[in-house]
Formats: C-alpha cells, sequence, structure tokens
C-alpha cells in the first residue's frame, strides 16, 4: 500500500515537471513551440494534460505533412486519435477525429498506396464522422479519398458512381476549386474506362476552373496535387487519341508544375504516370529511363510504394528495348508484384502489356499469353478498358511467335483490337495494331490490303511523325510499295500449265518458292517480268518453246552406262545426271541391261507454256 502510494506521489511529481516544462516552453520559447510541436504534445501527454496534447500533436501531424513526413504524420495524428477516444464526447472531439482521421486518410495513401486497407479505413471513417459535423470541405476531401481507394483497387463502376457524387456534392457547394478537382477526377475515371475524347474534355474544362494559388490550396488541403494528376492522365489521352506531340507538351506542364510545388509525391506521380509513361509511349527509352530512376529514387527516399513500383515497371520497359531482356522481366514482375501489394489493381492492364511483350521477346509466347488472358479476364470483370485494345495487339503478336505460329488467331486478334480501337477512337491504338495487321498481310502476299489499311490511317496523323509508332508505320507502308529488283530473292507462288491446259507444276499454298531473281533457278523471261513488281501482285505469261526451254531436239539423245542412272530408275523417270562435266536434267527413255537410253532436251522443251505468278514476299536485296 506504501508503495503505491509512494508510485501515485511520483506520477504526480513528475506530471506536474512535464506539464512546468510544457508552460515554461510556450512562455518563453515560441520558436520551439513553432518547430517542434511534438515536444510540448509529448510532455502534456505524460503530465496527464489530454486536451492540451490533442492539439498539439495535430499541429506536428499538419507540419509533419507539410514537410511531406507522412510517416511522421502518422504516428502524430494516431497519438492524437488516442486520447481524443479518452476525451468525453463532444462536438469538438468530433471535428478534431474528423480532422485526424482525413489526415490519416491522406498519409496513408501516400505511405501505403491509394488502394491500401489502411487508407480505405481511414477515409471511410472520416465520411462517417463528418454526417455530424457542418464541415463542406472535410466531407469532400474524405469522400474524394474513397473514391479514390475504389478506383484504385479496380471497382470501376463504384467510382464512377462516386465520381458523380462528388460532381454534384462540388456543384452544390459553390466552391469552383471543388469543382475543378471532382470533374479532373472524373476525367481520370473516364480514360480508364476507355472514354478517352470524354477524359480529355473533363480534364481540360478542370484546369480552366481554377488557377495556379487555387491549384496550391487544394493539395494542401488533399496531401495531393490533383492538377498534376488530371494532367498527366489528360496527356495520356491526347497521345491515344492521336496527337502525340500535344501528349508531350501536356505531359511535361505537369512535370514543371509538380516541380515548382516541389513536392515528393506530386513529382514521382509526375514522373511515372505523366511524362515517362508519355514517353514511354512515344518510344524514348533514354528520356523514360531518366525518368523512371528519378521516380524510383524519390519513392524509396520516402517510402511510396505505388509509385517506386510503376518506376520499376517502366525502368524493365527501357531494359527490353535496350536488349537487356532478362532484366527487363525482372523489373516488370518485381513492379507488378509490389504494385498489387499495394491492393492496387487499375492501370495493372498496360504493366501486362509490356510483360507480355517482354515474355514474347525471350522466346517464352506460351507464357506472355496467360498473362494476356489473365488482364483480359480482368478487364471483363472490371470494366477498365483504356488497354483493351494493347492486349488484343500483343495477343496477335504472340500468336505468331508460338511454336504453332497461328497466322489466323493472329490476324483474328489484330482484327479485335482494330475493332476496340476504333470505338474508343483510339488512333494510336489503332495505328498499332493497323501496322502488326499490315505485317501480316504483306508477309502472306496480301500487300494491296495492307496499303489499303494502313496508308488512310497513317496519313490522318499530323503531327509526332519521330516518334516510334508512326515511324514503325511508315516503314511498313515502304515494304508494302516496294517493288522488286534485280538480285532479290523473293517468294513466289506459281502455276505451270501446258498450252492445253495440263498441269505441269505448282506451289503448295502453304510451301512458296523462294528464289532470287536474275539466279539459275528462274528463266530469264520469268525474271524480267518479276522486275518492278509489288508484293502481292500476279502475272500471266504465255512463253513461246525459244523463251522457255527449247525446241526439241532429236539428236539429243545418248546413251549411258546403266550405272550413270539410278539403280531403281525406270523408263519416264526424270533425273539430274553429270554428263560431259555439267549437271544436266534427263528423260530415261529405255532401260536396257548395260546402258540407258536417255533424251537430253527438257522435259517441257517444244511446248508453250502457261505461267501463273503470284508475288507473295520480297525477302531480301541490296538497301532492304
Amino acid at each position: 500500500m506504501q508503495e503505491t502510494a509512494y508510485e501515485t506521489l511520483l506520477r504526480q511529481r513528475r506530471q506536474n515537471f512535464h506539464e512546468r516544462i510544457a508552460q515554461a516552453l510556450e512562455a518563453n520559447f515560441p520558436e520551439v513551440i513553432a518547430a517542434q510541436p511534438e515536444l510540448l504534445a509529448h510532455h502534456y501527454a505524460v503530465a496527464g494534460r489530454g486536451r492540451s496534447a490533442i492539439g498539439y500533436w495535430m499541429q506536428a501531424g499538419a507540419r509533419a505533412r507539410k514537410r511531406s513526413a507522412e510517416i511522421e504524420a502518422i504516428e502524430h495524428f494516431t497519438k492524437a486519435l488516442e486520447l481524443l477516444g479518452q476525451a468525453p464526447e463532444s462536438a469538438e472531439r468530433t471535428a478534431e477525429e474528423l480532422t485526424c482521421w482525413t489526415a490519416l486518410g491522406q498519409a496513408h495513401l501516400i505511405t501505403q498506396g491509394y488502394a491500401a486497407e489502411e487508407t480505405r479505413s481511414a477515409f471511410e471513417t472520416a465520411f462517417e464522422l463528418s454526417a455530424h459535423v457542418n464541415d463542406p470541405e472535410q466531407q469532400f476531401l474524405s469522400a474524394w479519398g474513397i473514391l479514390a481507394y475504389h478506383f484504385i483497387h479496380g471497382d470501376m463502376d463504384r467510382s464512377l458512381e462516386l465520381s458523380e457524387e462528388s460532381v454534384k456534392r462540388a456543384e452544390a457547394s459553390g466552391n469552383q476549386s471543388f469543382r475543378a478537382v471532382a470533374m479532373g477526377s472524373r476525367g481520370i475515371i473516364l480514360f480508364s474506362l476507355g472514354q478517352f475524347e470524354r477524359s480529355a474534355d473533363q480534364v481540360k474544362r478542370s484546369l480552366t476552373l481554377y488557377g495556379p494559388d487555387e491549384q496550391e490550396e487544394m493539395a494542401r488541403r488533399f496531401g495531393l496535387d490533383v492538377a498534376v494528376l488530371s494532367t498527366s492522365y489528360g496527356a495520356r489521352s491526347q497521345w491515344i487519341l492521336g496527337y502525340p506531340d500535344q501528349a508531350l507538351e501536356m505531359a511535361q506542364r505537369s512535370l514543371n508544375l509538380a516541380r515548382e510545388r516541389a513536392r515528393p509525391f506530386d513529382l514521382a506521380s509526375a514522373l511515372t504516370t505523366g511524362i515517362g509513361y508519355t514517353r514511354l509511349l512515344r518510344g524514348e527509352v533514354s528520356a523514360t529511363r531518366q525518368c523512371a530512376m528519378e521516380a524510383i529514387e524519390i519513392a524509396e527516399t520516402n517510402h511510396f510504394p505505388y509509385l517506386h513500383a510503376r518506376g520499376l515497371i517502366e525502368l524493365g520497359w527501357c531494359c527490353l528495348q535496350e536488349g537487356d531482356i532478362t532484366q527487363g522481366i525482372e523489373h516488370l514482375e518485381q513492379g507488378i508484384a509490389a504494385f498489387r501489394a499495394t491492393g492496387a489493381l487499375t492501370t495493372m492492364p498496360a504493366a501486362q502489356v509490356l510483360l507480355a511483350e517482354a515474355l514474347g521477346a525471350a522466346g517464352r509466347a506460351e507464357d506472355g499469353l496467360h498473362v494476356v488472358a489473365e488482364a483480359l479476364d480482368y478487364i471483363g470483370k472490371s470494366g477498365e478498358r483504356d488497354s483493351e485494345a494493347e492486349l488484343y495487339r500483343i495477343q496477335g503478336v504472340l500468336h505468331l511467335a508460338s511454336g504453332a505460329a497461328d497466322a489466323a488467331a493472329a490476324e483474328a486478334s489484330f482484327d479485335k483490337a482494330l475493332e476496340v480501337a476504333r470505338g474508343q477512337k483510339a488512333r494510336a491504338w489503332e495505328l498499332r495494331a493497323a501496322t502488326a495487321l499490315a505485317r501480316l498481310y504483306h508477309d502472306s502476299g496480301r500487300t494491296e490490303e495492307g496499303r489499303e489499311l494502313l496508308a488512310p490511317l497513317y496519313a490522318w496523323f499530323k503531327e509526332g511523325f519521330e516518334s516510334a509508332d508512326l515511324q514503325a508505320a511508315r516503314a511498313q507502308l515502304e515494304l508494302l510499295a516496294a517493288t522488286v529488283r534485280d538480285g532479290d530473292k523473293v517468294r513466289i507462288h506459281y502455276t505451270i500449265r501446258a498450252k492445253g491446259g495440263k498441269m505441269l507444276d505448282r506451289t503448295k499454298s502453304s510451301s512458296p518458292a523462294e528464289v532470287t531473281v536474275g539466279g539459275d533457278e528462274l528463266l530469264p523471261v520469268v525474271s524480267e517480268a518479276l522486275i518492278g513488281m509489288v508484293p502481292g501482285a500476279k502475272l500471266t505469261l504465255t512463253l513461246s518453246p525459244s523463251e522457255a526451254f527449247g525446241e526439241r531436239d532429236e539428236d539429243r539423245m545418248i546413251h549411258v552406262p546403266r550405272a550413270s542412272v539410278p539403280e531403281e530408275a525406270k523408263e519416264g523417270d526424270i533425273f539430274t545426271i553429270n554428263h560431259e562435266g555439267q549437271s544436266v536434267l534427263i528423260t530415261v527413255l529405255e532401260m536396257m541391261d548395260d546402258f540407258a537410253t536417255c533424251d537430253l532436251n527438257h522435259p517441257w522443251a517444244g511446248q508453250t507454256l502457261n505461267y501463273e505468278i503470284k508475288l507473295q514476299k520480297i525477302v531480301s536485296g541490296d538497301g532492304r
């Protein structure tokens, strides 16, 4: 009992001691209060003055957030909530709990990810509290956090519903900045739904509603800059809609804005979601790598797992383009796993496109097709369709690269990619799919179809001609327009008939003949006719005996030793033998015990021949 009394006395003395320290700091050291409010919070908490401690813990949390010290902020706001839980219920307590839970949601969003359970729980608690407090701002902030959770978690229908509610709530408030944030957020969701024109329009309208000062104020309230994020998505929409240069300009604007604001999370977001991904789409490897490396460094320093994962994914694509396929796959798989670990699902199909492409490059087409199937299954369930056309395109590429080399399945996939892209007015995705299908047409001799598909689409573009996709399309068009030159190696299908229509020879539909124009395997007149042709073109030739294999010469009958012809030879068989130092084609006329009578005339000598030739492909040649 004496011991308990002694401990009580010691506790009271300690509490008095800490209270006097706190009061002395308040009275004499305002600079300490400003710089270290957590110090006073600690002393008042130990002193049992919970009411005073709460205010300082909240002040410390706000100060930490201003410095982007989000983990420290979480610690301070959590301590404030612990003390608030001990306080009697009151309007003041509810308002302070609302502030703390909203701040915790924003801090968890940055340090754990948009789709982390900690993020969802904090924002939902804040939203419930906001119903008891007449504070439209806090209600809007917490509702936006819930919207962000559902969006990144892949629940497109729910996030769109919440977006519409957010717009209505903002309009009812009369706050232009809230309207701008709500519209920008809706634009981001519409992007993921594959509604790129509507998305671009919403983002554009949102950015006209508030200027730099209002954007900065909103960023302070939200803990992140929605203007930076929506501008980044606006850039992606512009690229997909077919405006590569405007996309780059918009993405650069997002990056400039983030650098001016100097908040690490916004900067890492602009480097990945905005400028980095836009550079990736344009095929600019070095610039993409620079963005990814800077974003990864920022994310590692500040513990931003969501953005660190995005940086790894984009770095993996760079490695693939640079030829380091193994490292590329490793980064992509690590990034995707880390992304999923945050609870995020939205934008995963775009990453899976890159992984599937890398697996195909590594000779693992079947693994790539599995990744595509998984992504398409998710798209069907979630409604996230911004990368749907790309998934079908890469599916087609992988069908061609698989062991089956299934051209029919590839063509069906490319057709589906075109159908989706056209439905979304996604010119960039349409160009990629059309280029892939035109390449398949070229390789199968359907050159005219390839030109008709690709040429008008390429002509639609008015900018971005230095981007990788437009350069690839132009190169494919040049191949489709290429003509045969002397010395080219070509693949042809042919049918040769005698004058009366008798079939003499033909290629199989699956096995074109590969020959060299001007080479010994072609008659000179056939080589001359091929020069100037384009793949897919057909020609018909009627060759007189003099143009073909000459007139028959009855004096060209010879007797050769029986051993000169194959043992199984019989009358009518045609063989190649060595005669007077040359390889000649003979027809066996009669077999005797010691010799064979043979005809040195070509089997088709003396005949008028009809050739039907289709040029399937120019395989190689000087400068090709």
